[in-house]
């Protein structure tokens, strides 16, 4: 009796696997795409997607509203193409006064440019947030540039897509 009962578990345990290998053929795949995003001490990191299989890590300086990114290069795994852009003008943040950045990426496939340099998959917000100011840049890219087997570095400029504002009335500082 034991050996049937052992029998018929083995037999459930292989028609589920069966069932699971076969739901698991038949089902397609979505990629998921996950990013980081931190801040501490005055400054923000976050990560987003350039390309299909590449991700660029972005920079945020709170004290001189400097927006630096990075792109590592895929066949010498060294940063080789760079950003830089300042966000201050932009967010409208008057000289003097200590802004409060937020500053997240997000997923986009825009195609504003008719050239080599498409923009690439991450859209990066900063806002500011006690003018409740938000501004969106996109990151130019040449899709061959992270398969180059060259390590000379490249710099750019991010793109600012637009501003608007999320709050009517400023907050006054604590």
């Amino acid at each position: 009796m034991l050996q049937a009962f052992n029998r018929q578990r083995l037999a459930w345990v292989s028609v589920g696997v069966l069932i699971g290998f076969l739901l698991a053929a038949l089902m397609p795949a979505r990629p998921l795409h996950a990013v980081a995003t931190h801040g501490a001490d005055g400054f923000a990191l976050a990560t987003g997607l350039i390309d299909a299989n590449i991700e660029g890590v972005y920079f945020l300086d709170y004290l001189t509203g400097d927006l630096k990114g990075a792109v590592l290069n895929l066949n010498n795994g060294q940063f080789t193409t760079f950003y830089e852009y300042n966000v201050l003008r932009d967010l409208q943040v008057e000289g003097g006064k200590a802004p409060k950045f937020l500053m997240v990426t997000g997923l986009g496939e825009l195609r504003l440019r008719a050239n080599q340099f498409q923009p690439g998959e991450s859209i990066i917000y900063v806002m500011e947030a006690t003018s409740g100011t938000l501004a969106a840049y996109a990151v130019p890219w040449n899709r061959g540039r992270a398969t180059l087997p060259s390590s000379a570095p490249q710099n750019n400029g991010f793109v600012l897509l637009n501003v608007t504002k999320f709050r009517n009335i400023a907050v006054r500082p604590q």
